[in-house]
C-alpha cells in the first residue's frame, strides 16, 4: 500500500520519513541493445515508512524538493547505495549509475569520502543529473563538474526530452551519457514523431561523438526493435530487466532481429523513378537528400542496415547510414581482399549470404551482419563510393534486390559529382 496518499502534506511525509523511515536499494540493468550484454546498473531508492511499508519515491522526492532539502535525501540515500553495492560481486568494468541532485554537485567532498570508505572504483561511477532540475546558477558547469571528472567519475544527463532545456543542458554539461526520457520511448514504434525526435538525437550523438545514449523505460519488444533500428546503443526497462536487490546475469537473452517485409516490384519501381526525377531536378545537393535516400533504400529492400560510403584518401567514410554510425566507426580502413575493396576494384556488386563469407570488412563486423550486398557507385572516371545493404539474418539477398540496388547506384553515379578528394578507381 502506498501510504503517501493518506498523509496530510508533503511537509509531514518528509519529516516523518527523515525521523523514522528507511531505504532499500535495488539495481536495474542497463543493456547493450544489440548484444544483450549488461554494461551497467542503475541504483534505485525504495523508501519505507516506520512500519516498513513502501512509500512512493516520487512523492518523497517531491516533498524534499518542496522543503528545499533534496540534498539531504542524497546524503541519506548515497551511503545506503554504496553499502548495497559493496555487498555485491561487482563485475569489473561494469558501471554504477546513481541519481544526484544538481546542488549536491557543489559539495564533492562528502561523496568522495563515501567512495573512499566503500572502496568502490571511482572510474566505474556515473552521476545522473536530471534535465528536470535546475543547475546552480552561480557556478559554471565545467567548474561544477571538474572535481568529479578529475577522479574519473562520469556524468549522465537523465530525462533527456522531458523539459525545455535539453539541448542547452547537453551543451553546458557535455555529459558522457544521456538517458532518453521514458515518455519519448513509450510506444515509439507507433509514433513517427517520437521516432524522428530520437533519431535526430542519435545523429547528434554520432556526429559530435560526445555522449552515448540510453533509452529509459523499454517495456515491449516493438519498442526495443525500433530503438535498436534507429541506432540507440543501450537501454533499460522492465522488458530488459526489473530492478532487483541482487545483480542478475551478465548477458540477457533479448529478441533476435526479425526479417523485415520487402515492398513489391511496383513500389520498388516507383522509388527508382522518384529518385531519378529528384536527381534530374538538380536537388541532389539539398539538405537531407542522402538521409532520405538511405532510408528509402533500406525500406525498399527490407534491409537492417543501409549506408552510403565515400572513398577518400583515408579509406571509406560513412557519409550517411541507418542506423546512424557511431562517431568512432565513421571511417573504415579499406583492407586488401575485403568485400568493400573488391566491389570498388571489380566495379560490380559483391554479395555474401553468410557471416563466414564476410571477408575482412570492419563495417560488416561492427554491425554483426549475416548477409549483405555492396554495390559500387561509379562516375565516368571511376568508382568513388559504395551503397552497402546488410541483414542480420543469412541468405537474404535475392537477384531482384541486387537489380534494384544497382539501378539506384547507377542513378547516383549519374547525378552526383565525385566528392572533392575522393579516390576514383577505374
Amino acid at each position: 500500500m502506498d501510504v503517501s496518499s493518506i498523509l496530510p502534506s508533503h511537509s509531514v511525509l518528509w519529516r516523518e520519513w527523515r525521523t523514522s523511515g528507511s531505504l532499500d536499494v535495488v539495481f536495474q540493468p542497463i543493456v547493450a541493445l544489440h548484444s544483450g550484454e549488461v554494461t551497467a546498473y542503475e541504483a534505485l531508492s525504495r523508501p519505507r515508512d516506520a512500519a516498513g511499508r513502501p512509500l512512493s519515491v516520487s512523492a518523497l522526492l517531491q516533498a524534499a524538493t518542496t522543503k528545499h532539502e533534496l540534498e539531504l535525501f542524497d546524503q541519506f540515500a548515497l551511503p545506503v547505495i554504496f553499502d548495497a553495492a559493496s555487498r555485491q560481486t561487482w563485475p569489473s568494468g561494469t558501471l554504477l549509475f546513481v541519481n544526484l541532485s544538481p546542488h549536491s554537485l557543489t559539495n564533492p567532498q562528502w561523496l568522495l569520502g563515501l567512495l573512499r570508505q566503500s572502496a568502490f572504483p571511482a572510474e566505474q561511477l556515473v552521476l545522473e543529473v536530471s534535465e528536470r532540475e535546475n543547475l546552480p546558477n552561480r557556478i559554471p558547469p565545467e567548474v561544477l563538474l571538474a572535481p568529479w571528472r578529475q577522479r574519473g567519475i562520469r556524468v549522465a544527463l537523465d530525462d533527456l526530452g522531458a523539459g525545455y532545456s535539453g539541448l542547452n543542458r547537453l551543451v553546458a554539461l557535455r555529459p558522457d551519457y544521456a538517458k532518453i526520457d521514458i515518455e519519448l520511448v513509450r510506444a515509439i514504434d507507433r509514433n513517427p514523431v517520437k521516432s524522428a525526435l530520437v533519431e535526430s538525437t542519435v545523429r547528434f550523438s554520432s556526429k559530435t561523438g560526445i555522449l552515448s545514449l540510453i533509452a529509459e523505460g523499454i517495456e515491449t519488444a516493438a519498442e526495443l526493435e525500433t530503438l535498436r533500428d534507429i541506432g540507440v546503443e543501450a537501454g533499460q526497462g522492465f522488458y530488459l530487466g526489473r530492478p532487483t536487490k541482487r545483480l542478475g546475469p551478465r548477458v540477457l537473452k533479448i529478441i533476435a532481429h526479425t526479417a523485415r517485409p520487402t515492398p513489391g516490384p511496383h513500389e520498388q519501381l516507383q522509388t527508382i523513378v522518384r529518385t531519378a526525377e529528384f536527381l534530374l531536378a538538380g536537388n541532389v545537393a539539398s539538405a537531407g537528400f542522402l538521409t532520405h535516400l538511405v532510408y528509402e533504400v533500406k525500406r525498399l529492400l527490407g534491409a537492417d542496415v543501409a549506408a552510403f560510403l565515400e572513398h577518400g584518401p583515408q579509406g571509406l567514410t560513412v557519409a550517411e547510414s541507418s542506423p546512424v554510425a557511431p562517431a568512432g566507426n565513421r571511417t573504415i580502413r579499406l583492407m586488401v581482399g575485403s568485400n568493400l575493396q573488391r566491389a570498388l576494384t571489380e566495379r560490380k556488386t559483391v554479395v555474401f549470404q553468410a557471416a563466414s563469407e564476410a571477408g575482412r570488412s570492419a563495417f560488416d563486423s561492427v554491425h554483426q551482419l549475416a548477409s549483405a550486398m555492396i554495390t559500387p557507385i561509379c562516375h565516368r572516371q571511376g568508382c568513388w563510393g559504395l551503397l552497402h545493404l546488410g541483414f542480420y539474418q543469412p541468405n537474404r539477398i535475392r537477384p531482384d534486390m541486387i537489380d534494384v540496388a544497382e539501378n539506384i547506384a547507377r542513378l547516383l553515379g549519374l547525378g552526383f559529382e565525385p566528392p572533392a578528394g575522393s579516390n576514383e578507381r577505374t
